[in-house]
Order: C-alpha cells, then sequence, then structure tokens
C-alpha cells in the first residue's frame, strides 16, 4: 500500500490525465447527452449528440426537434412533442440542441427554429419550420408515416 501511495504522489500528473480520460470517455453518450439541457430528455423523447445524430435517423418514423435555448417557440413545443410520442409509440422523437451540434444544423438549417423535421430510413418526408399544433404535427404523423 506504501508503494501504491508513494507511486502515485510522485506520478500525480499521470493520475490526473488517467482520471480525467475516464471521466471524459466514461460519461460521452449519445442520448443521454451530458451537457446542461434546459429541455430535459423525458420518457418519451431523447436528446440526441451529433455522435449518434446519422444512427438515429436512420431508423423508420423519426422526428427530430431542432432547438435553442433561447428560442421560446421551442419551449412551447415541447408538450406538443411529448403527447405525440406518448399516443405515436411506434415513432422514434429526438431533440438536437443547434447551439451545441453546429455542424448537424448547417447541414439541415433552414429560415428558422423550431424546426421539425421527419425521417424515414434517413430520408426526410418533411421539414416543418415554426411552432405548428398537435393537430398540424400528428397529421404529418398520419399522412408521412402510415
Amino acid at each position: 500500500m506504501r508503494k501504491l501511495l508513494k507511486w502515485i504522489s510522485s506520478n500525480s500528473l499521470i493520475v490526473l490525465w488517467v482520471c480525467l480520460l475516464v471521466l471524459v470517455l466514461g460519461t460521452n453518450s449519445c442520448y443521454n447527452n451530458p451537457q446542461p439541457d434546459p429541455i430535459s430528455p423525458t420518457n418519451y423523447v431523447e436528446v440526441l449528440c451529433s455522435n449518434c445524430f446519422y444512427e438515429a435517423i436512420e431508423y423508420d418514423n423519426v422526428i427530430v426537434d431542432f432547438w435553442a435555448v433561447w428560442c421560446k417557440p421551442c419551449f412551447e413545443l415541447v408538450p406538443i412533442l411529448e403527447q405525440l410520442a406518448e399516443e405515436n409509440q411506434d415513432i422514434k422523437i429526438f431533440k438536437i440542441n443547434i447551439d451545441e451540434n453546429k455542424d448537424i444544423y448547417n447541414e439541415y438549417r433552414d429560415v428558422g427554429i423550431p424546426m421539425v423535421i421527419f425521417f424515414n430510413n434517413g430520408i426526410i418526408e418533411l421539414k416543418s419550420i415554426g411552432l405548428k399544433t398537435f393537430d398540424y404535427y400528428q397529421n404529418c404523423i398520419d399522412v408521412f408515416f402510415e
């Protein structure tokens, strides 16, 4: 034990780097984004990061909400997405923060946010800009995913 403590104290920089690597690599999860998220993930809507975005949109019947912390309509969209997810359990709904994932947003960007994109096997079926009603999104699901 003494030898171990002596080695740790003499190699504290190495130990610090190893601890940091374990911490960073150990918390890098796509679906549980460790970054602060004011619109927290729920039972139905999952948070995406750029590492797993392309994997997520390859499934059938995927909706992705592009949002930002400073966007008030984005916050108003959350209960609508929750209700959609609850009533359409065969659909995966994700959200991705555009400020934290600029590369993805730049690829799909349009005139504004919230931007909701309906994907089917990685192909865009519909891109909707701005806050819409529950009925609007439900009609889109019925048309594009049924």
